[in-house]
Formats: C-alpha cells, sequence, structure tokens
C-alpha cells in the first residue's frame, strides 16, 4: 500500500481518531501519500479474541475517499483476505474472524 501512496499502521492508538491521527503524523515518511488504513488496539483485542479485524481507512482529500476505499478493498482480496464492506463511501473494513497468528520473533543471533 505505502509504495501507492497509501499510509498504512497496525495496531496503533486505542481508538480510530487517534489511528487517524497517527497515520497524519505519519504521512510524511510515505512518498505522495494520499490515504491511510489502519487498525487500533481495540480492534486488535477483538481480533484475537475471535472478532473481526476492524481496519479504518480515511483519504486525506475527501474526493479521493472513494478510490481509497476501491483500492484498499482490491489489495485486501489479492491478498485472499475475506471481508464486510459497504462500499467506497463507508470508512472502515471488517474482516470475516480469523485465528490470529502472533508472530514468533526469532533469535538471529
Amino acid at each position: 500500500l505505502e509504495s501507492q501512496g497509501v499510509v498504512a499502521i497496525e495496531n496503533i492508538g486505542m481508538t480510530f481518531s487517534e489511528g487517524w491521527q497517527a497515520v497524519v503524523d505519519f504521512k510524511d515518511l510515505v512518498d505522495d501519500a494520499w490515504a491511510g488504513v489502519y487498525y487500533d488496539e481495540q480492534s486488535t483485542e477483538a481480533a484475537i479474541n475471535g472478532n473481526g479485524l476492524v481496519m479504518g481507512y480515511n483519504a486525506f482529500n475527501d474526493a479521493d475517499q472513494p478510490r481509497a476505499g476501491k483500492l484498499i478493498a482490491k489489495i485486501l482480496k489479492k491478498h485472499g483476505v475475506s471481508f464486510y464492506w459497504d462500499g467506497p463511501e463507508d470508512e472502515s473494513f471488517c474482516t470475516h474472524p480469523f485465528t490470529w497468528q502472533r508472530r514468533i520473533e526469532r533469535d538471529d543471533d
């Protein structure tokens, strides 16, 4: 997503408002950033507990909101993520429930 100008942040802030603020704060780190997608700690906890993961998204320009939604939906589908979405004017996606896989930290020394 970042190669296409979309700031992508995981498990950031406690609420969607805090998540979106983090996207705004980090947008200068992504070349030609025009939108962002993120999920917050509440969404992470819900997903770990067997619910879907709710991801928020927004465009920095309201006119680009439909474009952002369509691009994110395309990327999710490409990677086999099953989700609910009310369409391009919506501001969030919700994945179908899945088993949360914790990353295994490796000690490569």
